[in-house]
Formats: C-alpha cells, sequence, structure tokens
C-alpha cells in the first residue's frame, strides 16, 4: 500500500468510517511463493450495488435496474456488449457469488479496461476471458465466500480468487470487477464492483494473479 492509501486509511480510521474496503492483490510464483503484492483502499462498489439493496429492501421487487436513466442497467452479459436492460426479480431468487474453476457467470472477473470506475458502470471494460490463448488466464474457484467474522468492533468478510497465466506469455491485468448471480447463467448477471490494479500489473508465464477484496464494518 502506498503512502497516499495508508493516509487516506488513516483518515477513514480517524473519521470512525464506519464501511472500508481494501484490495489487496499479488503475483504468485509457480511454487506458490509471492513476488509481488500491493494493496489499495477501494470506493469502487458501483450504483448497482445500491439498487441490490434497495431491491431487497422493497421486498425482492423485480424492477428495470435503470433508474430514470441515471444508473446504467444491469447486462445480459459482463462483456462489452451488455448493454440491455434485465429485470431480475429478487422474490424467488437469491443471487450468489460462488463460482468454479473456469466459470466466469458469477464472482471475481479480471480485465484490461484503464477507465476510472464510475457509479454507472455495470460492466467490467475489458473481461479476460478463460483460457490459454493470448491474454487469456485459467481462472481458479471463487473462494471467500463464507460467513463474516467479528473481532471486537470490527466484522470482516473477504472475497478472494485466483487465476494463472498459462498462455505462454505475459498478461497484463488492469482492472477487476465482481459479478453476482441469480441462477440463470450469463443471462442474469449484475456487477457490483469494479476497481482498477494501480500500476497495471502483468502476470508472467506460469504465475498466478490473487486478489482479496476485505470488507470491514466497525461499530
Amino acid at each position: 500500500m502506498n503512502l497516499k492509501n495508508k493516509i487516506r486509511l488513516f483518515l477513514l480510521r480517524k473519521a470512525n468510517s464506519n464501511l472500508i474496503i481494501t484490495q489487496h492483490w499479488q503475483i504468485l510464483d509457480q511454487s506458490g511463493k509471492c513476488v509481488y503484492k500491493n494493496s489499495k483502499v477501494s470506493d469502487s462498489l458501483v450504483g448497482n450495488f445500491m439498487q441490490y439493496l434497495w431491491a431487497h429492501f422493497s421486498n425482492g421487487v423485480s424492477v428495470n435496474w435503470a433508474v430514470s436513466g441515471y444508473y446504467a442497467p444491469f447486462g445480459h452479459n459482463y462483456a462489452i456488449t451488455g448493454t440491455t436492460n434485465t429485470n431480475i426479480n429478487l422474490t424467488s431468487t437469491y443471487p450468489y457469488m460462488v463460482a468454479n474453476a473456469g466459470v466466469l457467470d458469477a464472482g471475481m472477473i479480471y480485465g484490461q479496461g484503464t477507465t476510472a470506475p464510475t457509479a454507472q458502470d455495470h460492466i467490467i471494460q475489458t473481461q479476460i476471458a478463460e483460457g490459454v490463448g493470448a491474454n487469456q488466464l485459467n481462472y481458479n474457484v471463487m473462494q471467500g465466500v463464507v460467513a463474516p467474522s467479528s473481532s471486537g468492533a470490527d466484522t470482516t468478510f473477504r472475497l478472494q480468487r485466483l487465476a494463472t497465466n498459462n498462455s505462454g506469455s505475459d498478461v497484463p491485468v488492469s482492472e477487476v470487477a465482481l459479478y453476482m448471480n441469480t441462477g440463470g447463467g450469463t443471462t442474469s448477471q449484475f456487477m457490483i464492483y469494479r476497481d482498477l490494479f494501480l500500476p497495471t500489473v502483468t502476470i508472467p508465464n506460469l504465475q498466478s494473479l490473487n486478489t482479496i477484496i476485505e470488507f470491514k464494518i466497525t461499530t
């Protein structure tokens, strides 16, 4: 974590900020040894996260998730083409973030976009696909989807996913997003978080990127 982020974290704690999100990332060699690490304080929950909360607070109402055109709608696809409005009924479905190895319809997704996050973001800018071709990664299972833990005044929840480069050449990674799914595969995803890796991280062949996003509230 650089000095700017350390100062920001200090000020958040000093101001008794209730919610702090921290993004940690590592590059691991073939033996699992960490060869690079970094972290930052994140403020990249997007507007769709508030839509998700509102839907639950409204007794699972089925809605078109664009509110007066302000928040970008949930897309049918987390690739660049996903711009169609989607009605998601939370009365009968329970959104999840669990994803098996190689599955990209939920969980943590990596990308190569560099545009700064905004509240209106609803798709990752340039998704990195699953595979062994150029600029592709092999995604591990989505980890950390377990109950929060409490210690003293803090309650913490972590999400984690590792992806390995088996493409034969370097793969740059510059963005990360979190997607939830309501059970309909690639037609029922929605993005709640998008942030950048600063600076962009380059994953050498046969090495892995491991990212942990930590949510902590202090009461």
